[in-house]
């Protein structure tokens, strides 16, 4: 139990350290690892190309989304 304790522990330190790298990289438009939509709209205003936008826009569950599949379990 004491490795499953400090797994846990490791993948909420690693959650916290990509979050704040992933706030520096956005400019602040994305603050967690688990923002899908807000990652792929940041990413969709990056990409000068129409057709590599158009990627992004299929399949990309808004957070809320998630939230509401995880409380259906």
């Amino acid at each position: 139990m004491p490795f499953v304790l400090r797994a846990a522990a490791l993948a909420e330190e690693d959650a916290v350290a990509i979050g704040r790298r992933l706030n520096e990289l956005t400019g602040g438009a994305v603050a967690r690892v688990t923002q899908a939509k807000r990652i792929a709209t940041w990413l969709h205003d990056q990409l000068p190309d129409a057709a590599m936008r158009e990627v992004l826009t299929v399949g990309a569950a808004a957070d809320d989304e998630v939230a509401e599949d995880e409380n259906d379990e």
